[in-house]
């Protein structure tokens, strides 16, 4: 049967990359699904019916668990040495040639999926016919650094080793940790399960927040354990790449209307990337896929018919989300002045004063 799920795996620079395709003899071009940082396959659960559409319609389906992710190998299970290093976009590139030759392909990429999937339309190892980017993620998260290493010093018996080089003029960078203790993934998990675009999600749609718990779950925190240099992440490699060479495919960003971080992303890549166009989805935050999954499949949908749909231009986009974020802005600016009256307040009554 065409949407028979056939479970494979793929040995490529000293791992296993678990993967499911759908309709592999489909004549319409393949829809490659990319999952994002510390979930796995299972985030594309709400997909379902949009991935059975596909493949009444003659699509090939991939979906895979990233390196370290699901069920594909942990890196830090074999033995690593000096020659061991991988890149995600790489391994994708090397599925995609394993799975379907030279076919082009359409990508649909969540969160640090996204970058991936810019990186790979730069790239040009691989033919692709467009690109669909879910509340892009594009510098991964060595901005976090910091909060990261004060986790970690919360909790007992904890050490954690990181270094951050940043070469300027290849604009790389490279974020080693190494962990000596399980406390401190403890500490990771906490963050991301506290972290805004998941209490906003806990709010909004429970079973939604219990899916991403259960990912985060049994991640066992694999990702962020990474040691030395084994995984290379060149950060917003794709804006390098546009300067000589360009993304020259269709590019659609989608993104969750509460998802600021997203918003600021697809901002930078509707700006950088002439042609793109983009959609909002009231409401959502980060998952917006997996909260909104009708509007989500329905974008997705057109997106590899070459549909505009409800997707606004370049211009139109660049407008709304800068709006979007200077609404934001000046209602963080009101909200941090209020705390601080609030706080004044409170001083000023402990200090028998009074404010009338």
């Amino acid at each position: 049967m065409a949407n028979s799920i056939q479970n494979k795996e793929l040995n490529y620079n000293g791992g296993k990359i678990n993967y499911e395709v759908r309709n592999s003899e489909g004549i319409k071009a393949p829809a490659v699904f990319i999952h994002g940082q510390l979930l796995n396959r299972k985030s594309w659960n709400s997909q379902e019916e949009l991935i059975n559409q596909l493949v009444e319609d003659g699509h090939p389906v991939l979906i895979y668990d990233r390196r370290g992710h699901g069920e594909s190998d942990d890196p830090l299970d074999k033995e690593i040495n000096d020659e061991y290093k991988y890149t995600d976009v790489e391994d994708m590139e090397e599925l995609i040639g394993e799975v379907f030759g030279e076919r082009e392909v359409f990508l649909i990429g969540h969160s640090s999926g996204g970058g991936i999937a810019l990186d790979a339309a730069a790239r040009r190892k691989v033919n692709i016919e467009g690109i669909t980017l879910l509340d892009p993620s594009t510098g991964y998260y060595i901005r976090r650094k910091t909060e990261l290493r004060e986790l970690a010093q919360e909790g007992e018996n904890t050490f954690v080793q990181e270094r951050v080089s940043d070469h300027s003029q290849k604009r790389e960078h490279k974020s080693e940790i190494q962990v000596r203790d399980d406390e401190w993934w403890e500490g990771i998990r906490k963050y991301w399960l506290e972290s805004e675009p998941l209490k906003q999600l806990r709010d909004r749609n429970n079973s939604a927040y219990e899916l991403v718990s259960e990912m985060l779950e049994n991640n066992k925190g694999t990702v962020l354990k990474r040691e030395g240099d084994i995984y290379r992440w060149q950060r917003d490699l794709w804006k390098d790449y546009t300067e000589d060479k360009g993304i020259k495919c269709p590019v659609r960003v989608i993104v969750g209307e509460e998802d600021k971080e997203g918003l600021e992303n697809a901002l930078r890549i509707h700006q950088e990337i002439e042609g793109s166009m983009g959609l909002i989805v009231e409401g959502a935050g980060h998952f917006a896929n997996i909260e909104r999954p009708r509007e989500i499949n329905n974008a997705i949908k057109l997106s590899l018919e070459g549909s505009e749909g409800n997707y606004y231009k370049n211009e139109e986009i660049t407008e709304i989300i800068q709006e979007i974020l200077e609404g934001r802005e000046g209602q963080e600016d009101r909200t941090e002045l209020d705390e601080d009256l609030g706080k004044e307040g409170e001083e000023n009554q402990n200090f028998g004063i009074n404010n009338k």
